[in-house]
């Protein structure tokens, strides 16, 4: 659906004022936008030049943004208009232009007063026989936050940036994202998360990418004092030291401590991932006071923790990760994959909805492997007795196995319970 008209202004030179709705074959579209281009044009056999346009794209939809570039829906909403000015400098095509992109969030959430808003700010060259962008100016804005970007890079691998007088890298650098436009992001696409946390601090960092696809070969992400605090947590969860670092082969998450209220312990973790392959491994480590202030904190983040379970009492953690991709052949079987490590629990109390008193005294530990996960119990009160014994609390196949046994019961406390 294209309206307008296209005159010549004199030998190769044309002017257009072109007004289109986008469509792409076999794609159901539902709100489009409309595209305007206006300027002047030479010629195909000069490939267009010289060349001064102006393109704006207006009122359209992100779902249908993104089912034009790809066929797919992939359930993101909101809504996007963008203006781009275009002119020729010999084989250089200057451009500067922004894109909006507002009310962002997941196809199945309802829209908020603080879904995401962005503003993206570009200027820079476009060298088509080259097949390469070199971005002079480039901004990502949020409501408090801002990250910019310069530099060049190629969609063709055959292209030699130095040879073409660019800089071979490009760089991305925020001095802070705020924590309050990182949780907008994460509650426009993940449900679940309490109206009454607040997410405090900044992340920072700067990232250099080199080659084709770009991949990133050096800087760092790093967190500026992160607290995730509101009423309903029984404590703040902070992170005032993590840092993730970029190599060419690897990036690494440094050790980094997870702390849990004023005095609720702290857990620590680390990790990394290879870029052949990839393997990546992650470590967590600690001992928490109480593990219901981590419940608590996880629930308030979306985490759909059983209603009515109530687990408090202190526990050491030492659990470990390994995820390895499609293309890895180092040991593909299942047992390579996983949770593995223990998680150790001295006097925990457990509440379940269906039990009228607490199950008290709980030690013991789980063990957790690929394979799935048991507890093996040395203690717990409960139904007037002593319980020890195991139970499959994640089998990998079959049903539930246990083992328990207790020191006494009688009908009395049965009845309590």
């Amino acid at each position: 659906d294209v309206s307008g008209s296209v005159e010549r202004l004199n030998a190769g030179k044309w002017w257009l004022d072109l007004t289109a709705s986008p469509a792409r074959a076999a794609v159901v579209l539902q709100q489009a936008g409309t595209v305007h281009v206006h300027g002047e044009v030479g010629g195909t056999s000069s490939r267009l030049r010289p060349a001064d346009v102006q393109v704006t794209w207006q009122d359209a939809a992100i779902a249908d943004l993104l089912r034009l570039a790809s066929a797919y829906d992939h359930g993101i909403r909101g809504t996007f208009s963008a203006a781009l000015s275009a002119h020729t400098q010999g084989a250089l095509w200057n451009l500067s232009g922004h894109a909006e992109l507002r009310r962002l969030h997941r196809w199945d959430l309802p829209t908020r007063p603080d879904n995401p808003a962005v503003n993206l700010l570009i200027a820079g060259d476009w060298l088509p026989e080259a097949s390469a962008l070199n971005i002079s100016a480039a901004a990502l804005e949020t409501p408090r936050s801002r990250i910019t970007a310069t530099g060049a890079f190629t969609w063709d691998p055959n292209t030699n940036l130095v040879d073409e007088n660019l800089p071979q890298d490009f760089s991305i650098t925020s001095t802070a994202i705020d924590g309050t436009d990182l949780l907008a992001w994460l509650r426009a696409f993940i449900p679940g998360i309490s109206n009454d946390v607040v997410l405090k601090g900044s992340l920072a960092g700067d990232l250099t990418f080199r080659g084709t696809p770009p991949e990133p070969v050096a800087g760092a992400i790093f967190a500026n004092k992160l607290s995730l605090e509101g009423d309903s947590l029984r404590s703040p969860v902070s992170a005032s030291d993590a840092r993730l670092a970029f190599a060419p082969q690897d990036f690494r998450l440094a050790p980094s401590s997870i702390e849990i209220g004023v005095a609720g312990g702290a857990l620590r973790v680390e990790g990394s991932c290879a870029s052949a392959g990839p393997i990546c491994q992650a470590k967590l480590s600690g001992r928490v006071l109480d593990v219901e202030d981590l419940t608590s904190a996880a629930s308030a983040v979306g985490w759909n923790w059983p209603a009515g379970w109530h687990i408090e009492g202190p526990a050491t953690f030492d659990l470990q990760w390994l995820f390895l991709g499609r293309e890895t052949n180092l040991a593909s079987n299942q047992e390579t994959r996983g949770a593995t490590g223990k998680i150790s629990f001295q006097d925990l109390s457990l509440r379940a909805p269906f039990l009228n008193q607490p199950v008290t005294g709980m030690k013991g530990r789980i063990d957790l492997a690929p394979t799935g996960a048991q507890l093996a119990l040395s203690s717990a009160s409960a139904f007037g007795g002593n319980w020890t014994g195991s139970l499959d609390l994640l089998p990998h196949a079959g049903g539930h196995h246990f083992s328990l046994s207790v020191d006494r019961l009688n009908s009395e406390d049965l009845d309590r319970w």
